[in-house]
């Protein structure tokens, strides 16, 4: 089931090419924030991104596209602040997101987006839309919510 629903998810991302970008998100980006972290044995590990965010409206946010990966977001609060945050596990290869270039072989980027922007998708109002997140910064892990 899960690889069936990141299946969709990713064919639903790659028909986004050509989607515009909510320019007016119902939400206020306050923080953008990526890290790497590693497990205690080898090969454990992935990149967490982390969105500090404000709103008085009604938002289900529902992933977060960084890197050519996507996955489901997770809604956290501490200390009275909200955040998004997306756990990419580098095991997980079924999380890749793109087509393949039959030339080269490699993963195409379905949104073109720097190293370090990634793009939220929600649903407000019963539509689904997509928000380009700019620049995130890297961070230690101990820094990062």
């Amino acid at each position: 089931i899960q690889v069936f629903c990141l299946v969709v998810l990713a064919l639903s991302f790659s028909g986004c090419k050509t989607a515009q970008f909510d320019k007016q998100p119902p939400f206020t980006l306050v923080t953008a924030n990526y890290n790497y972290w590693s497990g205690g044995q080898p090969g454990v590990g992935g990149t967490k991104v982390t969105i500090e965010y404000n709103t008085k409206n009604s938002v289900e946010f529902d992933s977060i596209y960084f890197q050519k990966k996507v996955v489901k977001v997770a809604l956290q609060q501490a200390e009275g602040k909200m955040y998004v945050v997306g756990f990419f596990n580098k095991e997980r290869s079924n999380e890749v997101v793109g087509q393949i270039d039959t030339k080269t072989k490699e993963s195409v980027d379905p949104f073109q987006l720097a190293p370090n922007d990634a793009v939220l998708s929600y649903r407000s109002k019963g539509k689904t839309k997509y928000f380009k997140v700019v620049n995130l910064k890297e961070v230690s892990p101990a820094m990062n919510q």
